[in-house]
């Protein structure tokens, strides 16, 4: 408490709100954790994946976002998505990037299959849509998911990282091939609005 002066008649306070990815810097980190930072830093600067050597990270259905994090800080790194000229609706685009990562396996894949026919609003768009329209959504959508939990599997048998990042909502986590990796690695809900997400064209978080 800061003492106020004796000719103080009016005291004003604002209050003055941070999304939670602007109010933690390293700074404010623990000392260890610093510490494990600024070690693997130093590891990755010696290491190979400078200068397009050895791929740090590879993002696939993924416009770049995290490939773009890495390459500016040096790294070299790729991006697998449609915007990119990846279509993975054909088979030799999804053979194509496969190769490329057994080739040069990242040290960390990022898999984010599309999410857009696996429920959420669409659940109510399939009661206005053609019934053979909406099983060749579900088909395609289903491809894609096979498709990024192999490219998963395969990153993990080379003893790397792997994240696949899909909504909680969704009903691709009670498919087999989702749940075998539930089964075996780590998994975390994330509320997106504690990184700063927003609503499209509006400055208000989502909730």
């Amino acid at each position: 408490m800061t003492p106020l002066p004796k000719s103080t008649g009016k005291t004003q306070t604002d209050l003055w709100f941070r999304p939670q990815e602007k109010t933690c810097d390293t700074e404010c980190m623990p000392v260890h954790h610093l510490r494990q930072l600024n070690a693997q830093a130093r590891e990755l600067s010696q290491a190979s994946f400078h200068q397009g050597k050895r791929l740090l990270v590879a993002e696939v259905f993924s416009p770049p976002r995290f490939s773009v994090a890495a390459q500016e800080l040096g790294f070299s790194a790729l991006s697998f998505d449609m915007k990119n000229g990846y279509d993975f609706t054909k088979k030799q685009d999804r053979d194509h990037a496969e190769q490329l990562l057994a080739d040069n396996p990242p040290e960390l894949l990022v898999a984010c299959p599309p999410c857009t026919y696996e429920g959420g609003w669409h659940n109510l768009n399939e009661s206005k849509m053609d019934p053979e329209e909406v099983v060749r959504k579900r088909l395609q959508s289903r491809m894609f998911i096979r498709f990024a939990c192999r490219l998963y599997k395969q990153q993990l048998a080379r003893g790397k990282r792997a994240m696949f990042e899909h909504p909680s909502g969704a009903r691709t986590w009670g498919y087999s091939e989702v749940s075998q990796l539930l089964d075996k690695c780590h998994w975390c809900k994330c509320h997106m609005c504690m990184y700063g997400l927003r609503i499209p064209k509006h400055d208000k978080l989502t909730s």
